[in-house]
């Protein structure tokens, strides 16, 4: 019998199974700032148990498409892709990068796998305002004083509707948006007002909001004061001197010895107030700062203080004061006065004369001319007369006991006035001589450029009552009559001569000094003089009388 031969054939059919698996990873949870880097990682792995063909991966958000042939059963592959954050990721908040896979069996079965990485946005939403000036004080009304605004996002989002606000200024503006990082500057201009200068200061305040990418605001503000700056301002006092009540005329220039910042101000940079004018009137100020007076004659002869407040015109607080000081004077005068006894003998009882000369020898009229003469103690006033150059002179005496007073309203340039005065001696309270001083004064209301001789003085004795026992008539001027020393001293008297015989040669109530021994020889001769006082007592002297011929 042959071989016997017997074949099989069994068909297994495998269960394919295309799986894949994809997982994408990042280097980083969290970014803050564009440029950062982030690696992300894509690993593909077959899950399967066919080979795949076919592979690609794609990652739109990097710009990443690549394809691989074949990947087997369990085996992986993985790939580092850098992607660079833009200011949009920062923006956003957030990065979500997905990526995808996809593969195919042998037999064509499709295979798909999808990874997806969040990365966190640490966003920091602010805006910087900064207000600067080039002045750093101000000093007047008018000054334009210059800000600078300088807005910048200090923050790392872009900031959208921007709005700067200077409320000194009136300025106001809006930017649409504001990259990170990016400033803006702006310039507005305010004028400095009085009420700046009267507080001293400018603060000036700008703000901006702004809004972020999640629709929160975010606000910054600053601010700058300046402070108020002075100029030097010095009102000196000022001496104009004296002049003439009478005067017209300029007296002087306040800003000639006044300052601003060490010069002369110029009278538009400063204005001036008197405060006190001291009843001045007809007084003329000009702009320039010159004072005049224009009415003559109208203002007391006297000393002026003028009060004044000088400042400066563009900053009224900036000011400082002083005085002006004047004297209005009578015109000059130059009057004399002199007074004399004539030295003659006086005894009590005598009626004498001082002689009183007054003389205007300056070459102006005087005015109110005052003479006064108080007679000393031992001397009264029996009358006077008077004499002068010029008929336009009045005279109107005061008497009052012993003070006399002569009033002349008016006396002419080189007019003279002789005043006679007549007194008596009284009568001496004992016997020895009593030294009288006599003054006399002259004034006028006009200012005495001399006055060294408006007064003078005299000096006599008044001598106690004497009676002489010998007389020479012999017509030679001395002693020729009996001549009783101080007989006025009575009220009244009587007196009787005899010869050596008894016989009555003279006899005369009131006796006047005057007997000189007519028709009578040389010899001796006897007197009996009988005076009554002031209070009616009488007084009896007897003696005699020795006539030399």
């Amino acid at each position: 019998m042959g071989d016997l031969k017997r074949s099989a054939t069994e068909i297994i059919t495998a269960v394919q199974n295309p799986s894949i698996d994809f997982v994408k990873t990042a280097d980083k949870t969290s970014v803050s700032e564009v440029g950062e880097v982030i690696v992300y990682t894509l690993t593909v792995t077959n899950t399967g148990n066919v080979t795949l063909i076919d592979i690609r991966k794609l990652d739109e958000m990097v710009n990443y498409d690549v394809n691989i042939d074949s990947l087997s059963p369990g085996e992986s592959r993985s790939v580092d892709i850098s992607y660079v954050v833009t200011q949009a990721d920062i923006d956003r908040g957030l990065i979500e990068n997905s990526a995808t896979v996809s593969g195919k069996g042998r037999s064509g079965d499709d295979t798909s796998g999808e990874d997806t990485v969040v990365v966190d946005v640490d966003q920091n939403a602010q805006i910087g305002v900064e207000k600067t000036s080039s002045s750093t004080n101000f000093t007047e009304i008018g000054q334009e004083i210059v800000y600078n605004i300088t807005v910048t996002n200090t923050g790392n989002v872009t900031l959208t509707d921007i709005l700067i606000s200077d409320p000194l200024t009136g300025f106001e503006t809006q930017i649409a948006t504001l990259a990170p990082g990016v400033s803006v500057s702006f310039e507005t201009v305010y004028t400095v007002a009085l009420e700046d200068l009267e507080r001293g200061t400018i603060l000036n305040n700008v703000s901006v909001t702004a809004t972020d990418p999640n629709g929160e605001e975010v606000v910054g503000e600053d601010s700058i004061t300046i402070g108020a700056g002075v100029k030097k301002i010095i009102a000196n006092d000022d001496e104009f001197g004296d002049f003439d009540f009478n005067y017209t005329g300029a007296l002087g220039n306040i800003l000639e010895n006044d300052l601003l910042e060490g010069q002369r101000p110029d009278p538009s940079d400063v204005d001036f107030e008197f405060t006190d004018l001291d009843g001045i009137l007809g007084l003329e100020i000009n702009e320039n700062g010159e004072l005049s007076l224009t009415i003559p004659g109208v203002n007391e002869a006297r000393e002026y203080t003028l009060r004044y407040v000088l400042r400066e015109t563009l900053n009224p607080t900036n000011s400082d004061d002083a005085i002006v000081t004047f004297r209005l004077l009578n015109p000059d005068v130059d009057l004399s006065v002199s007074k004399t006894s004539n030295n003659i003998e006086i005894f009590e009882g005598d009626e004498f004369e001082y002689v009183i000369t007054v003389s205007n020898i300056g070459g102006t009229d005087a005015t109110e001319v005052e003479v006064i003469d108080e007679l000393p103690t031992g001397v009264s006033y029996v009358s006077f007369s008077w004499v002068s150059t010029n008929n336009q002179i009045e005279l109107f005496p005061t008497i009052q006991g012993n003070w006399l007073r002569w009033g002349i309203p008016l006396l002419p340039a080189d007019a003279v006035v002789t005043i006679t005065l007549r007194v008596k001696a009284d009568a001496l309270s004992s016997e020895n001589p009593l030294t009288v001083t006599n003054n006399v004064t002259v004034g006028s209301s006009e200012n005495e450029v001399n006055p060294g001789d408006n007064a003078d003085t005299d000096v006599n004795t008044i001598r106690p009552f004497f009676i002489p026992n010998v007389i020479t008539p012999n017509g030679d001027g001395r002693n020729d009559a009996f001549e009783i020393k101080g007989l006025g001293k009575f009220n009244s008297n009587e007196i009787v001569i005899l010869n050596r015989y008894g016989d009555t040669v003279f006899q005369r109530t009131n006796y006047n000094n005057d007997w000189d021994a007519p028709g009578q020889g040389a010899g001796t001769y006897f007197y009996v003089l009988t005076g009554v006082d002031s209070q009616g007592r009488n007084h009896v002297f007897k003696g005699w009388i020795q006539v030399v011929k």
